[in-house]
C-alpha cells in the first residue's frame, strides 16, 4: 500500500526565519525535522501569493499556464491534472483543512471530513485540536493524503499571550513561528513515520517590518486588532460605496507610508531592512526578493532514508513530481516541474532556473513583475516591457539584494531574459484571456470577495 501523505502549507513563512543561525523564534521541533529529513535550503515559490503557487504546487506547472490568473482571478482550468487526480487514481483519501479561499478555486478534491473549511479559526482557538482529534482518532481511510494550510503568519498577526514575550522573538512574526512550532511538534508526534511522508512548506514569503540597528529593535508592525477592524469596515461598507472606499484607502496607505518614513529617516539603514520597513500591502509597484519567494521545504518520513540538507536549487513546481516519485507511482501528468528524488537520493543533476512571477493587486493596477532565479542570480522585471523595472542581484556576494546590478550586466541580462521567453514561449497563454461569461464573472467576484477578506484586495 503506498504511503500516507502529511501536506502542511504555513501561508508566508520566510525560509531565513526556519535555518538561520540569527533567528530569535525558539523552534526545537523544526530544528529537530531539519536534522532528521531531507531540508531543501533553496526552495523557490513560483509567485509571491498564496493562488498562483497553490497552482504552480499542485499541478507542477507555471502559474501563468493554468487559467487561475488573468485580467481577474478565476478557477483553476480544468483541463490541467492536479496531484490530487493523480492520488485519486491510485485510491488515496483526502482529508484537510484549509481557508474559505481553497474552496473556490477548483483545485482542492472534496475532503472527506465535513468541517475542513476552518473559516476565521487560528490554531489557537479550535484549529489545532481538530487538526490532533482527526489524526489522532486513526480512522481515516488509507492510504490518506492529509493538507493543512496554516494561516497564522498572514497580516495581521496576534500572538496568543502564552508566547507574547521577548523570550519566543523580538518581533510578532518570530513569536509566531515560535507558536506554530509548538503545535508543529504536536502535529508531528501523532504520525506514524514509517508508513508516511510529511511535507512541510510554504506558499511563499513576506516582508517583516521589523530591524535591528545597533542592538536596537525598530519594529513598525502594524496592530492586528486596529488592522482587523479595519479590513471588517472595508469589507462590510456597500457596493455603492467601492470608487471613494479606493480613494480614500489609498490616501490613507500613502500617509501612512510617509510617516513611516519619517520615523526611520535618520537610522542608518540597509536597503534591504528600509523595504521591509517600509513596505505596505497597497504598494502597487511589485517586487520579487528573496523575502517574497525563498520558503522552507521539508521532507520527512516513508521514503526518506538519509537525513541532509541540499543546497542545489529546487523549485514549488518540482514538489508534485517528487511526491508521485517518492510513492513509486509513474508520472502521469504533463508538469514544468520535476521530481528531485535523484538529489533526495545523493546524486547530482543539473540546474534548472525559477520562474517567478508577481501577483496582481486585485481592483487596482499594480506594476507586475516576471523573472528568473538561478543559484547565483536573482533577475526581474516589468511584466509587460523588458526594459522596464529591471533589477539583477549576484545572490553569492549580495544575499541581501541591496545592489542592483543590472546597468552594468546587459550580457547576463541578455541571457536571463532569454529564459524567460524560452518559458513563455512554452504555452499560448502566457497572456492568457478569459472568457468573460456571467458564470466566470460570478465566480471571479467570490474569489475576489474571499481575497478582501484576507487583505488582499
Amino acid at each position: 500500500m503506498p504511503q500516507n501523505i502529511l501536506f502542511i502549507v504555513i501561508d508566508s513563512l520566510r525560509a531565513d526565519q526556519i535555518y538561520n543561525k540569527d533567528k530569535t523564534s525558539v523552534t526545537p521541533n523544526f530544528d529537530k525535522l531539519i536534522n532528521s529529513g531531507v531540508y531543501f535550503e533553496q526552495a523557490i515559490s513560483s509567485s509571491d501569493a498564496t493562488l498562483l503557487n497553490w497552482a504552480s504546487m499542485f499541478t507542477g506547472k507555471y502559474a501563468f499556464k493554468t487559467g487561475i490568473r488573468s485580467t481577474k482571478f478565476n478557477k483553476l482550468n480544468k483541463n490541467h491534472k492536479t496531484l490530487f487526480d493523480i492520488l485519486k487514481k491510485l485510491d488515496y483519501h483526502f482529508y484537510g483543512y484549509l481557508p474559505e479561499l481553497g474552496e473556490l478555486v477548483g483545485m482542492f478534491p472534496d475532503f472527506e471530513n465535513s468541517d475542513s473549511s476552518y473559516g476565521k479559526l487560528s490554531l489557537d482557538d479550535g484549529l489545532g485540536e481538530k487538526i490532533i482529534n482527526q489524526l489522532s482518532i486513526q480512522k481515516m481511510n488509507k492510504p490518506w493524503f492529509f493538507y493543512i494550510h496554516l494561516e497564522e503568519l498572514h497580516f495581521p498577526i496576534s500572538v496568543p499571550s502564552s508566547f507574547n514575550s521577548k523570550k519566543f522573538g523580538v518581533n510578532n512574526y518570530e513569536r509566531e513561528i515560535s507558536f506554530i512550532d509548538y503545535w508543529i511538534g504536536r502535529i508531528v508526534e501523532k504520525i506514524n513515520l514509517e508508513e508516511t511522508l510529511v511535507v512541510i512548506t510554504s506558499d511563499h514569503g513576506c516582508y517583516i517590518p521589523s530591524a535591528k540597528v545597533n542592538d536596537i529593535v525598530i519594529n513598525l508592525e502594524e496592530k492586528p486588532k486596529l488592522q482587523k477592524i479595519a479590513r471588517m469596515t472595508h469589507s462590510n461598507l456597500p457596493k455603492f460605496f467601492e470608487p471613494l472606499k479606493k480613494h480614500v484607502f489609498l490616501i490613507l496607505e500613502k500617509l501612512h507610508k510617509q510617516r513611516k518614513r519619517n520615523s526611520i529617516k535618520n537610522l542608518n539603514l540597509e536597503p534591504f531592512q528600509k523595504r521591509n520597513l517600509l513596505w505596505q500591502r497597497s504598494d502597487l509597484d511589485k517586487f520579487l526578493f528573496e523575502e517574497n519567494i525563498h520558503v522552507p521545504l521539508f521532507l520527512i518520513g516513508k521514503g526518506i532514508m538519509n537525513p541532509k540538507k541540499i543546497s542545489q536549487l529546487v523549485r514549488t513546481i518540482d514538489i508534485s513530481p517528487t511526491l508521485i516519485d517518492l510513492i513509486g507511482c509513474q508520472n502521469l501528468f504533463d508538469t514544468d516541474g520535476r521530481s528531485v528524488k535523484l538529489l533526495i537520493d545523493g546524486m547530482t543533476v543539473d540546474d534548472l532556473p525559477a520562474f517567478i512571477e508577481s501577483t496582481p493587486f486585485g481592483q487596482l493596477h499594480s506594476n507586475d513583475v516576471i523573472g528568473i532565479r538561478t543559484s547565483k542570480f536573482k533577475y526581474f522585471r516589468d511584466n509587460n516591457n523588458s526594459e522596464k523595472r529591471v533589477h539583477l542581484f549576484d545572490l553569492e556576494i549580495d544575499p541581501f539584494e541591496n545592489k542592483n546590478i543590472a546597468s552594468s550586466n546587459p550580457k547576463i541580462i541578455l541571457e536571463l531574459e532569454s529564459k524567460i521567453n524560452e518559458i513563455l514561449n512554452q504555452s499560448s497563454q502566457n497572456g492568457p484571456k478569459i472568457n468573460d461569461t456571467k458564470k466566470n464573472d460570478d465566480e471571479s467576484k467570490l474569489i475576489e470577495d474571499e481575497l478582501k477578506k484576507l487583505g488582499y484586495m
